[in-house]
Order: structure tokens, then sequence, then C-alpha cells
């Protein structure tokens, strides 16, 4: 009798094992005849050799075909999990002024001479805030006779994904020409290799100084007094 024990694992794990025996074993007549010839020693020894390696070739090729068979049960089971997509970043970029300019390439507002401008810049990655980018800024003022106008500012942005940088429209020489007119900002940044873009413009227009209302009440009743007067004395 020939014991063999076959143990089996699944996905790396032990699954079981099993015994097989063999008691009786049909032997081809001509092995008989060989061992005949040659002896019961020759017989003998054939015939426990062949047992061998039949039982043995029987019984590997039967757990191999079952080792194969839940192999390929075990790679459909690994089919089956769900593997998150990646996502494809979108990044939201922004930016505006304190008066205006929510949208890409709008118009940020009316500014005065003298006046502070505040640009802004709202940056997101995927509907997230994206925080620790620099963001680029780029400012051109109206074309004019005298000087041309042109600066770059940088800001970081916040933990809100907003970055802010502010600056006075103060005339170049005391020359309003300079100032007055169309601006333009460009503002730019980088996220996951990929360059992002947005522009405004905004006016700065030559604005008459307001007169507090009681100086214009009191111009007012001096001229009328004064004509007033005037007449009176016209009519001696």
């Amino acid at each position: 009798m020939v014991f063999l024990k076959v143990e089996y694992e699944f996905c790396g794990k032990y699954f079981y094992s099993q015994t097989f025996t063999t008691k009786r074993l049909f032997v081809p007549d001509a092995i008989n005849k060989l061992g005949k010839r040659r002896g019961d020693k020759v017989l003998k020894s054939n015939l426990t050799t062949f047992v061998r390696i039949t039982t043995l070739s029987f019984l590997v090729i039967t757990s191999f075909s079952y080792i194969f068979s839940r192999l390929n049960t075990c790679e459909k089971a690994y089919a089956t999990c769900n593997i998150p997509p990646t996502l494809t970043p979108f990044v939201g970029f922004d930016l505006y002024t304190q008066k205006g300019g929510v949208g890409p390439n709008t118009f940020g507002g009316e500014f005065a001479l003298e006046e502070n401008v505040t640009l802004c810049v709202k940056m997101t990655n995927n509907d997230f805030p994206a925080e620790n980018y620099v963001i680029v800024f780029e400012i051109v003022g109206p074309t004019n006779n005298y000087l041309n106008i042109s600066f770059i500012r940088t800001a970081v942005t916040n933990s809100s994904g907003i970055a802010y940088q502010t600056f006075n429209i103060q005339p170049i020489n005391n020359m309003p020409e300079t100032v007055l007119g169309t601006w333009i900002v460009t503002a730019q940044s980088g996220l996951d290799q990929e360059t992002v873009v947005d522009t405004l413009h905004f006016e700065v227009a030559s604005i008459m100084p307001e007169f507090p209302t009681f100086t214009v009440s009191l111009f007012i009743l001096l001229v009328s007094t004064a004509a007033f007067l005037a007449r009176k004395y016209t009519q001696r």
C-alpha cells in the first residue's frame, strides 16, 4: 500500500490536505513476462517502480488540475475588486477686484485717482481650496503719450485658496494722463503641470471732488444775499 499526502493552497492560504492510497493496481502482461524472465526479484522491483511512477503521475496531474481551477477562481475573485478611478484634476481660477470682476475675463469696476485697487484670485482643485500656490499678477496701465505703466506682483494662496495684492493708482510725475483709462490685469499660476490664467480690466476716471453739503448751502446763501442787497441798492 502506498500513501501520498497532498496539501492544497488557495490564493496563498492553506486550504485543505488529502491523503491518497493505492491497494490494487493493474500490471500489464509485458512487465509480468519481463519479470519472470529476469527472476522474482527483478519483477518485484519493476512492479514497485511502475506502481509508484503511475500513482505519482496520476496524483500530480489531478492535483495540478485542481489547483489551476482554484487559481482561476482566485483571479476572478480579484477581478471583482472595486478600484477607485483616478480623478482628473479640475482647477478653478478666478481673478476679481473689490468692486467686481467675478467670472472669466470680466469688468473689474471703476476707480478714481489715488484709490487702492485690491486684486483677488480664488484657486480651487476639484472644488477644494488650493493652498500655498504662487499667483503672478501682471498689471498693465492705459496707453498714453507720456509713460506706459507695467509691473508684476506676486502673492501666495491662503488656506481658503485666495491670494490678495493691493496697489494704489498714483499718477506718475503728477500727470493724471498716465493712469487715466483702461487697465488690464492678468493672473496666472500652475497646478499639476497645468497653467491656469484669468484676466480682467477696470477703468480709472478723473472724478470731481465732492463738496460737503454745508459748504454748498452756505455758498448758495451768500450768493442769494449778495443778489438781494445789490437789487435793493440799485432801486434807491
